[in-house]
């Protein structure tokens, strides 16, 4: 049961995408570097940023989070 509750939570993680962007903004980045960096495609990156990627995995927003030296945590909507 505690597992079911952990993915549900998990699938149903709201994040900002703006605060990606803000992020990749700050340390002067465009787009290719951030995917290059968390090694993903620039094209889902770019639709995540504009919010129009759907189903994007958790790991997904892991790796950039961490390119971005951050946690998921510091992505979700407030």
């Amino acid at each position: 049961m505690e597992i079911t509750q952990v993915i549900k939570s998990v699938t149903s993680l709201k994040i900002d995408t703006t605060k990606i962007k803000i992020e990749r903004v700050l340390k002067d980045w465009t787009k290719s570097k951030l995917a290059e960096e968390a090694g993903i495609a620039r094209k889902t990156l770019a639709k995540i940023e504009k919010g129009t990627a759907k189903n994007v995995r958790i790991t997904t927003i892991e790796k950039i989070a961490k390119a971005l030296g951050k946690t998921i945590e510091d992505f979700k909507e407030n």
